[in-house]
């Protein structure tokens, strides 16, 4: 692997730990996973919009106690982030728009009243661009969101609008699900807690971990700050492993993931199940 940086970073080093042969595949090879049909919107595409929303909102917050976003606000923001992706097919597509409209719009209004639930807090940055470099090549990411408390803590906060997923992913052997823990490394001097915020109509739900002192009420997992800086040396240990890997062409499949096979394998093969035996 002769490439400067890891493209699409955070996938490959997510798909490295679970699939080693996916992150080969598509980050060695560029070949290009096959997505089945679906009618109406992608996932994918939902988290693009929804995404570009609340970047558009939250821009607009410096300390979150006096922020009053007004409907208009709020109702520019949705529109703008729409008219984005749907672009010329914005009137063809209308009903679709409407739809879309509606979603993020309670999505919006959720999350502003857990925020406004929590103590009082200032948005430290918005995607932000940061890098890292691991054996030797540079990881690019970008946070969504990170608000800074009162105290001068700092909260790394990544939207999740698909699936939601348990943090004792962060725990196992090969770590999965590494978006935060990674930011964790790059933000290491200077975080408190992690947080997946799962963005779903009318259900806003928060995962993650902090350091004890954080407030955060909705967080359950509170770790010693022995127990923090023993955790981020292990995330550093495992996605060096990962990436490592993935730069010396590693092809394996884990038989622990074997399922994961006929999602993504069993197109590109054509194998039927008798390949278990």
């Amino acid at each position: 692997y002769k490439k400067r940086r890891i493209k699409n970073a955070i996938n490959i080093i997510n798909y490295q730990s679970r699939f080693p042969l996916l992150a080969f595949l598509t980050g060695q090879l560029s070949c290009k996973r096959v997505k089945p049909l679906s009618k109406g919107m992608r996932s994918s595409d939902r988290g693009i919009i929804t995404h570009r929303t609340l970047e558009l909102i939250y821009s607009g917050v410096n300390r979150f106690s006096s922020f009053k976003p007004s409907d208009n606000y709020i109702r520019e923001c949705i529109i703008k982030a729409l008219d984005e992706f749907f672009g010329k097919a914005s009137t063809n597509l209308k009903i679709l728009y409407d739809l879309e409209y509606d979603r993020i719009k309670s999505i919006v209004d959720s999350l502003l009243l857990e925020d406004a639930n929590r103590g009082n807090f200032s948005i430290h940055s918005i995607e932000e661009n940061n890098s890292l470099i691991i054996s030797g090549v540079a990881i690019k990411c970008r946070s969504d969101r990170i608000d800074k408390l009162d105290d001068n803590k700092h909260i790394i906060i990544d939207y999740k609008t698909g699936s939601s997923f348990n943090i004792n992913s962060w725990f196992k052997d090969r770590p999965q699900n590494l978006q935060l823990p990674l930011y964790a490394l790059i933000y290491r001097e200077r975080v408190d807690a992690l947080i997946n915020i799962n963005l779903k109509p009318n259900d806003i739900q928060y995962k993650g971990l902090s350091k004890e002192g954080v407030d955060l009420p909705t967080i359950k997992k509170v770790l010693t700050r022995d127990q923090w800086d023993s955790r981020i040396s292990s995330w550093e240990k495992s996605i060096n492993v990962l990436v490592s890997e993935f730069v010396n062409g590693d092809t394996r499949i884990n038989i622990d993931e074997i399922n994961a096979i006929d999602d993504y394998y069993l197109p590109l093969a054509r194998f039927d199940r008798n390949y278990y035996e």
